[in-house]
C-alpha cells in the first residue's frame, strides 16, 4: 500500500513543485527537505546495544546469512519470492 501511495504522491508533489517553483526552486525545496530531515535526526543518540558483547563485522554477518540459506528452506522460499516480487516492480520504475 505505501509503495503504491508513493508512486502517486511523489510525482504529484514533484510536478507541483516544478510547476510552481521551476526546476531550480524544486531542487532547492527538495534540498531543504533533506536538510530538515538531517536536522531532526542530529539530536538522536546512538545506543550501541549491550556493552561487552562482541559483534561480528557487517561483512561476516552477510556471509553468515547466505550460509544459513543453504540449510533453511523457508528462508530460501522467502528470498525467491522477494526476488520475483522486486523483479516485477522494475518495469514500473522505467
Amino acid at each position: 500500500m505505501s509503495s503504491s501511495g508513493t508512486r502517486v504522491l511523489g510525482p504529484l508533489l514533484g510536478g507541483t513543485l516544478y510547476a510552481t517553483l521551476g526546476i531550480g526552486g524544486a531542487f532547492i525545496a527538495t534540498a531543504l527537505g533533506y536538510l530538515l530531515c538531517v536536522l531532526i535526526l542530529l539530536p538522536l543518540s546512538h545506543r550501541d546495544g549491550s556493552p561487552g558483547i562482541n559483534r561480528p563485522s557487517p561483512l561476516r554477518s552477510i556471509i553468515d546469512g547466505f550460509q544459513e540459506l543453504r540449510w533453511n528452506r523457508t528462508l530460501v522460499g522467502i528470498f525467491v519470492v522477494t526476488i520475483i516480487s522486486i523483479s516485477g516492480d522494475f518495469p514500473l520504475l522505467r
